[in-house]
């Protein structure tokens, strides 16, 4: 005669499932919200936005309810899904309602691979987070602003994100921020993707900046002074590994990379690059700075130049 379970199954099966999944779930049927706050939160995209919420393929929105309308519409097209929940209450409020609902923990951290946040970093209290990589983004921004704005902005970004994330996230793996923020001294991150700005290993007035790899994207200008980072880099001598690129147009990546090309003391040697050889520069008698140009193929099929200055073992 069998005996019965000595243990919660709902528990073993929900804590399989996606993040989202169990969100709906324990929506539909409230007996299992209990259970679905025991097990333990994983999730490998969280993309918070003004209008959604999107964990791993599943995006939530928010809309206000019309007389005759469902409370909630869903869409599958088998790679991703996207609900959205019908409300009669203010969609401002709705809104910050539904990431609290979904992020709202009894216990325990949610851990988040890949976390972007597009707009204002307004997150509920309390919360805890444990993420790896992290996008931040607004999504308006002016040319016109002040520096030292988007400094400022940038250090309350970093006072905040101490708050929210747990002592294990730092440094974080990547942090990605657009043109609304500045590279400061005190990011804590192993990698820092930047827009636009060009700053190197330094800080807009030459203060050290302790990041391993700095990466720029969308870089429409060549003001960078390729032979000050060749020669800052000789002096500073930086670990085996340190790395600064900048993706953009042709004529920006080989303006950058002629004036590092004709910097004292280089050294140009054929890679196999196309008509783009290496230009190498000692640093001392272990390690040695590598500048490179190289060809990368985007997802819609167009052609990126990069150019790379990195520190390797010198052979």
């Amino acid at each position: 005669m069998s005996r019965p379970l000595t243990f919660d199954l709902r528990q073993t099966v929900i804590d399989r499932m996606d993040l989202g999944t169990r969100f709906l779930l324990s929506q539909k049927c409230p007996a299992l919200r209990r259970t679905n706050q025991r097990c333990p939160d994983k999730a490998t995209t969280v993309e918070i936005k003004k209008d959604s919420v999107r964990i791993n393929n599943t995006t939530f929105y928010v809309k206000k309810y019309q007389s005759g309308q469902h409370m909630e519409i869903s869409e599958d097209d088998g790679d991703s899904k996207k609900v959205i929940l019908k409300t009669t209450v203010p969609l401002r409020v709705a809104k910050k309602k539904l990431f609290e609902t979904i992020m709202k923990r009894r216990s325990g951290v949610v851990k988040i691979k890949n976390l972007s946040i597009i707009g204002d970093l307004n997150l509920p209290p309390n919360l805890k987070l444990c993420v790896r990589n992290l996008k931040v983004a607004k999504p308006a921004f002016s040319f016109l602003e002040d520096f030292s704005e988007k400094q400022r902005r940038t250090s309350t970004l970093i006072v905040d994100l101490q708050k929210v994330l747990t002592a294990d996230s730092f440094p974080l793996e990547s942090l990605e921020m657009d043109y609304n923020f500045a590279v400061i001294s005190n990011i804590p991150t192993k990698t820092l993707i930047t827009t636009r700005q060009q700053f190197s290993m330094e800080g807009p007035a030459h203060e050290p900046v302790d990041i391993h790899r700095i990466h720029v994207k969308n870089c429409v200008s060549d003001w960078l002074d390729a032979g000050y980072l060749v020669a800052r880099w000789q002096m500073s001598k930086p670990e085996i590994g340190r790395h600064w690129s900048l993706e953009g147009c042709y004529n920006v990546v080989d303006s950058i990379y002629t004036a590092a090309a004709k910097a004292p003391g280089a050294q140009k040697r054929f890679s196999g690059n196309g008509f783009f050889g290496d230009v190498t520069f000692p640093i001392d008698e272990e390690k040695v700075l590598n500048v490179f140009i190289e060809v990368v193929e985007k997802e819609n099929g167009t052609e990126e130049y990069e150019v790379h200055f990195k520190v390797d073992p010198k052979l």
